[in-house]
């Protein structure tokens, strides 16, 4: 059947309000908790420093010295790996580079009382230290100003690490300790430590003054918060740097851009200085042969004079010396690439190989195939120098060159016996010249024989010369691939520090999600009956009633008649008579799972509920297994030791009790003896109510028992306290099962700030 939806909203209705009660039902948390909250955010407001982010650039473009030969073979335009140059940018070597631009090797401070503050931009003092003396580094020197101008230095440290700046042997002092005093511009020189403080400005400057000598590690660390973000739509790097400073963002981003790009120049600057080199290496081989030809012509020229040239031969010639010059160029060709090879079959490192292009010889998959080995040396040099040795990326680009040197390699040798086809044809064409050559005057072919060697050397010299001035011209004109678009600037820089009012927001935020969090989890965690509910949706047995919370060491409510608590049982007197049928109830039994759960709270005051209307009551305590009293009781009367007379307690006109006696060796068997029949015919028709206080129902058995002598059962559930697996396992436990009327009783009822104490004064009234 389905639900009208106003019962639905009705019933979420009252859930959200019980969750509300509930929750308001624990204020004092929240109040603390927003106390605790409250002045965590002042603290904070008081102890944290503003944060300033600079931003800065970079745009990353190609530099056209290299084409990947799958991108020349699909016709694509080869681009940066961005990535790689964003690796780059945040590596070691770029951070300890960028360091040495700026000032960064000792650090001014100011100790207030909640925070420390960097000094970068106008320190008030200023230190020099010697160089060649050791140094603490790492450590805080206080610097503080007396009397008469003095300074008080002052230092307290442990495990302190010595060395002298630049130097790299440290030598560690478990305990390192300074207090004197000294003059501005005074020399202070101890066995570890020599500076002197110059331009004593210390006047408004509220707190302790120190400096810290940074290490290197502790430099770089300057740059922890430095982020690289990539655009993926264009070849722009965003560069951002968070710092306590404005200034000190400024200058550490600008100088690692200038490192970054500084860097890039004296690795072009290498690599032309290389290609350069083995020009020079060429000309000085070729010029020995160029002087010895010239020599040759000029000789001849003198002792034959000027010899006249057929026009016939004229064309051979020029035939033969074109002939010529390209088996130079052949030549030239095949030097290279032995020289390549060579260095491939050695397995010699390729990082300074010179590209092909650069000594004229254009082929495309050769190129590109040198090309991407340099760029590959060069990014295993970087990893190699800024990442550990195991890096996974260094043996993936060990794999590409080792696939990129075999793929040289074979280009080099087909390459190679394709000059030497080329040279063979032209040798046999030269020949054949040779033959009809042999036909001219001996003068003539002699002279052009003279001629045609020299202008081979001299055009190979004068084309080596051209790319050594080239290379030069080059060099000189060497400026970075990539372009700074945005240096970091006061106008790019920000403050990032919350406002007052955030900081207070988010504590009151979390001042209320945290309790309520917890009393959630308290729910969770604990798993106790809580409310109505929770019972319903376990049993279907009848609710009796409420019984509010008591606070007072006087568990008798009565003892102020007018109070809640009272009333309360009034109340659950008034609901036992809806339960009665035909015949009046005459006997009640209050058990519970366990002790503690206010079984012996709730016979009591109920017994005093009718006392109190004037009807005869009586209460019995047959927990007679943990008895505490010598009194007469009921383990006397049912071992025939004692009357009933002897055993009630009358000191209450309409109110008789009897306690439970000694504890007997046999209480189980004395509650199945024949004296407890004679025992409840006599009560039930002396008394209006008999309230037995009964043993708990799972350790034993007894309640169970004693459920045949009652007319109602009445089991109590303290909320908060009866943990819901155990109220579970109780109303399954067989001798649950046994007992013929039981009716549940909500014990411990918060007052008023409870959700069913609120429902019971709606209900009542």
């Amino acid at each position: 059947m389905e639900q009208n939806p106003s019962q639905i909203l009705e019933a979420e209705t009252i859930n959200i309000r019980k969750l509300l009660l509930k929750t308001i039902s624990y204020w004092p948390w929240f109040v603390l908790s927003l106390v605790i909250a409250g002045a965590v955010a002042m603290l904070w407001i008081r102890s944290s420093q503003t944060s300033y982010v600079s931003y800065a650039t970079l745009l990353i473009k190609e530099d056209g010295q290299s084409m990947a030969l799958d991108n020349l073979l699909l016709n694509q335009t080869p681009k940066r790996n961005i990535a790689n140059e964003a690796g780059i940018i945040k590596s070691i070597h770029i951070k300890r580079k960028a360091l040495g631009y700026i000032p960064s090797g000792i650090s001014y401070y100011v100790e207030e009382k909640l925070k420390t503050k960097e000094l970068y931009s106008n320190p008030p003092f200023h230190i020099e230290i010697d160089s060649l003396h050791l140094q603490p580094y790492n450590v805080p020197v206080f610097i503080n100003p007396q009397e008469q101008g003095k300074i008080h230095v002052k230092v307290e440290a442990e495990h302190v690490a010595f060395k002298k700046p630049g130097g790299t042997s440290t030598s560690i002092k478990p305990e390192f300790i300074v207090d004197t005093v000294i003059n501005p511009g005074e020399w202070l020189v101890t066995q570890h430590m020599a500076f002197k403080v110059d331009a004593l400005a210390l006047e408004g400057v509220e707190g302790s003054c120190f400096f810290v000598m940074n290490s290197v590690a502790r430099q770089v660390g300057f740059y922890r918060n430095l982020e690289v973000t990539m655009n993926k739509e264009s070849a722009l790097l965003d560069l951002t740097l968070e710092t306590d400073d404005p200034q000190k963002s400024i200058d550490l981003l600008n100088a690692l851009i200038k490192a970054y790009l500084d860097s890039e120049i004296e690795q072009k600057l290498d690599q032309r200085d290389e290609t350069i080199g083995f020009i020079d290496q060429l000309i000085v081989e070729i010029s020995d042969t160029l002087d010895r030809y010239e020599n040759q012509l000029t000789d001849f020229q003198t002792e034959n004079l000027t010899l006249g040239i057929e026009a016939k031969s004229e064309d051979l010639y020029s035939k033969y010396s074109d002939l010529q010059s390209k088996l130079s160029q052949l030549s030239l060709q095949q030097r290279y690439y032995k020289y390549v090879g060579n260095l491939l079959e050695q397995e010699k490192t390729l990082s300074d190989l010179i590209s092909p292009a650069t000594l004229g010889i254009n082929e495309p998959i050769i190129n590109d195939l040198v090309s991407q080995l340099i760029d590959l040396y060069n990014q295993k040099s970087e990893y190699a120098y800024n990442t550990r040795k195991d890096n996974p990326y260094i043996n993936v680009i060990d794999e590409k060159i080792s696939n990129l040197q075999s793929s040289l390699l074979v280009n080099i040798n087909n390459n190679l016996e394709a000059l030497e086809l080329s040279r063979e044809e032209y040798e046999a064409q030269l020949q054949e010249i040779e033959k009809k050559l042999g036909k001219l005057p001996v003068t003539n072919k002699k002279l052009k024989t003279y001629e045609r060697k020299f202008n081979v050397i001299d055009n190979l010299y004068t084309f080596l010369l051209k790319k050594r001035s080239e290379a030069r011209i080059e060099r000189s004109g060497t400026r970075p691939a990539n372009e700074v678009i945005q240096y970091a600037t006061p106008l790019t820089t920000t403050p990032q520090k919350r406002s007052p009012v955030q900081v207070f927001i988010i504590a009151m935020v979390l001042g209320l999600i945290l309790p309520f969090g917890a009393i959630q989890l308290k729910s969770v965690i604990f798993n106790k009956v809580e409310d109505e509910d929770q019972v319903r949706s376990v049993t279907e047995i009848p609710l009796l009633g409420q019984v509010l919370h008591v606070n007072k060491k006087n568990k008798d409510v009565f003892a102020n008649p007018v109070s809640t608590e009272a009333e309360a049982f009034r109340t659950l007197r008034t609901n036992l008579g809806f339960f009665a049928t035909r015949e009046p109830v005459k006997v009640v039994l209050v058990t519970s799972s366990k002790k503690g759960e206010g079984k012996s709270f709730v016979a009591h005051n109920l017994a005093r509920a009718y006392a109190y209307n004037k009807k005869r009551s009586l209460l019995l305590n047959f927990d007679l297994r943990k008895s505490h009293s010598n009194e007469k009781g009921l383990s006397n009367y049912l071992s025939n030791q004692a009357s009933l007379d002897e055993i009630l307690q009358k000191n209450e006109p309409d109110l008789h009790y009897v306690g439970s006696g000694p504890t007997p060796p046999n209480a189980g068997e004395l509650i199945t003896s024949p004296l407890m029949n004679d025992l409840f015919e006599k009560i039930r028709n002396s008394y209006d109510l008999v309230v037995i206080d009964s043993p708990p129902l799972l350790p034993i058995s007894d309640a169970s028992i004693l459920s045949d002598f009652s007319d109602l059962q009445l089991f109590v559930v303290r909320l908060n306290y009866t943990p819901m697996d155990l109220f579970k396992q109780s109303i399954r436990k067989q001798s649950f099962q046994n007992l013929k009327r039981p009716l549940v009783l909500l014990n411990d009822i918060q007052p008023r700030n409870s959700y069913y104490a609120y429902q019971y004064y709606q209900k009542g009234y």
